[in-house]
């Protein structure tokens, strides 16, 4: 239904009635005015999380709202809506907070920060007219009509608020509105006895966007350059616990982790695991994949559940090469990923095959018998077009997500080791592949070509060198045995630059979000951060615990940035100064970024994920814990 219509209609009637009232009704105007304040006017308050329940939940109407009650407190503190607008007085980490979790709920196409980019340019565009200027940006970020409404008495620029598209199909920067509600504006277009409530409509829905744009946005501007004087990540609270041994009450060995992964939109964790030892034999059921509700801990679905044993001891037809008699086959989820809509799940299986599933229902979408032998890496490309699998028998394909078909078959040299790693290109355009042996390579998704070597097998190494693509998929960084950290082209596969300063094996490295800068942790007790920009070491993190206990790094590629790049996380080994009984306590420690300082240490976990809206970490050690930082 035409909201517009069913509306305008009755009130364009009404408004003639309205205007046809005498100066008489000014009495009442203060008394009706007065009531539309008190009905209008939140309580303030600063607690974000029904907020961040409805954008969780993509009720992008119901946020808007919520986004407006909060800021109210501060643009008309005194519940005045026809005072001039205070953004001035809204605090920096408000902004900040709404701009981040629009932001990150939206997939960046809502917030402060995106609304502030198109004002920058509207504003630009006509520099000596900010009415003009004003007038654009609602054409941009969709708050005004293309051609005036005659017939629209109240709104004949500007959408009202029933106008608005709630949905990410809107155009970018649409939300949060700062227009005020629809049921305020009507109430006083329709008011009857009231000589100027007409006019106040008029302001409401039309003049006080000239007025609030500007001053909004300058105030945005501003708070956006500051830095936040709160790190969320130091307030990290436990919230939930799951104890995988529970999917095992019969079955006395411990529960080890094969893969772990948070859906892109945050509301799912899927968990990967086994319980078995030689001591176990015989048990049956030791093989899981579970979905997990990420907010509650709740367990949703159970995808895989079967059978688990060693390479040596399975019976049926051999899931692994002779060389490999003690890995882990049989129903096995060895690597898991999440398409980008978070709507399927993708694993690969010791058995040779590729399943995905809906994540909503758990019913099995598509099976691909991919490869002889086990599967033990899988990736899936941006766009969701296609996944590349990696296999122990050393080939990688790349398979078209939507038909099951193989689009291309990469053979890896024999002696050039079973690949564990294959990362798709954030464009989409190469994918690269590491192997136990550390022969890591750049290939050409549409050709199969070999782009580059960039590291060879020449020396043996018992540790798995990282490699990662940037943000952008321009540069992959990858470190080698000589310590260093070296930046190739990841189009012509030119070596870019090489960062040296380690002094021992490097084992981790992570690019922050903007691309920016490079994290790297190494044997030697450091983890340096490299300025992309100059290719300089820009600072060298504190390697130690509060009571100056070194930190070993351990678990190679657990080195991460936050979402925002506000924090590095880092899997470690405490390690205390009494040496004759060295006992080492496995953890994660989290650093602010701009500081150096630590900001969390958790003890007792192995390996972690952020999630992407920012909001969770999620450890691995005895138990899966989950954590949460405050609103």
């Amino acid at each position: 239904m035409n909201h517009r219509i069913s509306y305008l209609l009755p009130l364009g009637i009404g408004l003639l009635i309205t205007l046809s009232q005498s100066l008489a009704g000014m009495a009442a105007d203060l008394s009706q005015r007065s009531v539309l304040t008190a009905q209008t006017t939140a309580a303030p308050s600063q607690d974000y999380k029904l907020l961040q329940n409805l954008l969780a939940a993509k009720n992008w109407q119901a946020a808007d709202q919520e986004t407006r009650r909060i800021l109210q407190q501060w643009i008309h503190a005194d519940g005045d809506l026809f005072a001039v607008p205070r953004a001035n007085t809204i605090p920096a980490e408000a902004i900040q907070t709404l701009d981040r979790m629009w932001r990150d709920a939206s997939g960046g196409r809502f917030g402060f920060g995106v609304q502030q980019r198109i004002w920058q340019e509207a504003l630009a565009q006509n520099p000596t007219n900010v009415n003009a200027a004003v007038k654009a940006f609602g054409d941009r970020v969709g708050w005004t009509r293309t051609t005036p409404d005659p017939t629209n008495f109240i709104a004949p620029d500007w959408l009202t608020e029933p106008e608005l598209k709630y949905s990410t199909q809107a155009p970018q920067g649409h939300l949060p509105w700062a227009g005020i509600s629809w049921e305020v504006v009507s109430k006083l277009a329709q008011a009857q006895g009231c000589g100027s409530c007409t006019t106040d409509a008029l302001y409401l829905q039309g003049e006080r966007f000239i007025r609030y744009v500007p001053a909004l946005f300058n105030r945005v501007g501003t708070a956006l350059d500051t830095p936040s004087s709160v790190n969320p990540w130091q307030n990290l609270q436990q919230r939930q616990q799951i104890n995988l041994k529970a999917l095992y009450p019969n079955i006395s060995c411990p529960v080890y982790t094969l893969d772990q992964a948070i859906s892109p939109n945050s509301q799912i964790l899927a968990v990967s695991s086994y319980s078995y030892e030689r001591a176990c034999v015989g048990a049956t059921n030791n093989s899981t994949l579970a979905l997990w509700n990420l907010q509650r801990g709740t367990r949703l679905v159970t995808l895989v559940r079967g059978q688990a044993t060693e390479s040596s001891s399975y019976k049926g037809q051999a899931q692994e090469p002779p060389t490999q008699p003690t890995r882990i086959v049989g129903d096995v989820a060895n690597a898991i990923a999440f398409t980008p809509d978070s709507r399927l799940i993708a694993a690969g299986l010791s058995n040779g095959n590729i399943r995905l599933w809906a994540t909503d229902t758990g019913q099995v979408i598509r099976a691909i018998a991919a490869h002889p032998y086990a599967v033990r890496a899988i990736s899936i490309s941006p766009d969701a077009q296609f996944l590349a699998s990696g296999s122990s028998d050393q080939t990688v394909k790349i398979w078209n997500l939507q038909t099951g078909q193989v689009r291309q078959t990469i053979r890896l040299q024999p002696a050039g080791g079973i690949v564990h790693t294959v990362l798709i290109s954030p464009d989409g355009q190469r994918v690269a592949t590491a192997t136990d042996k550390n022969r890591l390579q750049l290939w050409e998704i549409s050709t199969g070509r070999l782009i580059r070597t960039l590291v060879n097998e020449t020396v043996t190494t018992d540790d798995r060198l990282p490699m990662m693509f940037s943000p952008s998929g321009q540069v992959i960084a990858i470190a080698d045995v000589d310590h260093s950290v070296k930046l190739w082209n990841a189009t012509t596969g030119a070596r870019l630059i090489t960062l040296r300063g380690h002094q021992k094996t490097v084992q981790a490295i992570a690019f922050s979000p903007d691309g920016q800068t490079l994290a790297s942790s190494s044997q030697d007790n450091s983890v340096r951060l490299w300025n992309l920009k100059t290719y300089q070491s820009a600072r060298t993190l504190k390697v130690a615990d509060s009571a100056g206990h070194p930190i070993m790094p351990i678990n190679a590629g657990h080195l991460a940035f936050s979402p925002t790049g506000q924090v590095l996380a880092m899997s470690a080994l405490l390690l205390p100064t009494v040496q004759s009984e060295p006992i080492p306590t496995q953890g994660i420690r989290l650093w602010d970024v701009a500081s150096g300082q630590t900001v969390k240490a958790i003890e007792g976990a192995y390996t972690f994920d952020f999630s992407p809206n920012n909001r969770f970490l999620v450890t691995n050690g005895q138990t899966v814990q989950i954590w949460q930082t405050p609103q």
